[in-house]
């Protein structure tokens, strides 16, 4: 009888030590989870009205500028609030559109640089970390750029006045659509 004893507390303290190493590595996981990077909650919001189309009159554009500002305001060189609202100004005749597409292109050309010199790594040779970056600049790439194309080809009238910078900036688009 004691030796059945012994084995039935050997039993439950390993099913103890089972459950606790259990509820630990989920704690860990979530813990770990939580910690990723999070997204500015004014760009999401800016990148949803953008979405939905509200772009379309001047309150609708007061709306997603004002979400894009406070993105700015915390990160002044942040691409993902400066190009749409580059666009957000060329539809509301804020500003020259051939001016604004340059500038719109080269607040694109350093990710372009970064892009362009992770893809030129032999693909034998690329570590996962590289892969990771890579995959970090084409989200960012694509998340700068979407937004000011969905915005820039809601209203054309800007093409007739920016002459061979809508050749490019439409040449960048184009990159983004595959």
């Amino acid at each position: 009888i004691g030796n059945i004893r012994y084995r039935i507390q050997d039993k439950c303290s390993i099913y103890l030590a089972f459950y606790i190493l259990y509820f630990l590595s989920c704690f860990l996981f979530v813990l770990l989870i939580g910690c990723g990077e999070k997204e500015d909650k004014n760009l999401l919001n800016a990148r949803e009205l953008i979405q939905q189309g509200k772009y379309t009159n001047s309150q609708e554009i007061s709306q997603i500028r004002t979400e894009l500002q406070k993105v700015l305001a915390k990160d002044p060189n942040n691409p993902e609030a400066l190009c749409p609202i580059k666009a957000v100004d060329i539809i509301d005749k804020k500003v020259d559109p051939k001016t604004a597409i340059n500038e719109i292109m080269s607040l694109l050309k350093p990710l372009d640089e970064k892009i362009k010199q992770l893809e030129s790594i032999d693909k034998a040779l690329v570590t996962d970390e590289e892969k990771n970056e890579l995959s970090k600049f084409y989200r960012k790439w694509n998340l700068s750029l979407e937004p000011a194309i969905i915005i820039m080809t809601s209203d054309t009238e800007w093409i007739e006045n920016s002459g061979d910078s809508a050749f490019d900036f439409l040449i960048e688009s184009l990159k983004v659509a595959k």
